[in-house]
């Protein structure tokens, strides 16, 4: 019988497989978890400030830098400093990065082909739509929570 329960299940598993297939992709290419983002937004944003790319990510500055200190030496991505304000540093990939960023788009594409081949126009938009009304109703889910569910860390007290 088909319930929520089962529903969400196969949704929590189905975006399980699509994140480990792209991940598995990315790790063969030496990419690390949230850097083919990172190329993605470096190369739709060319001289993008790490900053920037960390408000974009909803990451910490700090982590962008680790991450942007590591494709720096695979020589995927090159900082320059800013002409005005030494301390800002401007982010663009290599053609290495670029070629690498290509291939990752690619992929992402071959997967977005096969999951969506068998759907019809009218189906994707339907999906899209459940979706979006899906993400709503998790906002409604959050503000029903009871008080104690919000606290960062409910064992402390």
């Amino acid at each position: 019988m088909c319930t929520p329960v089962s529903v969400d299940r196969h949704l929590h598993e189905l975006m399980r497989e699509h994140h480990n297939t792209m991940r598995q992709y990315f790790q063969e290419h030496g990419l690390f978890n949230g850097q083919p983002q990172m190329m993605f937004l470096i190369r739709e944003n060319p001289g993008i400030t790490q900053k920037d790319l960390a408000e974009k990510m909803q990451i910490t500055p700090a982590s962008v830098a680790v991450s942007v200190r590591r494709m720096e030496h695979e020589g995927l991505v090159v900082r320059t400093r800013d002409d005005h304000d030494a301390r800002v540093q401007h982010l663009a990939l290599t053609r290495r990065g670029e070629d690498l960023d290509t291939n990752c788009r690619q992929a992402r594409d071959i997967i977005i082909s096969v999951l969506y081949e068998d759907f019809s126009p009218q189906e994707l938009e339907e999906l899209d739509a459940r979706f979006l009304y899906m993400r709503q109703k998790l906002d409604k889910a959050r503000s029903l929570f009871p008080s104690h569910l919000h606290q960062k860390d409910s064992h402390e007290a």
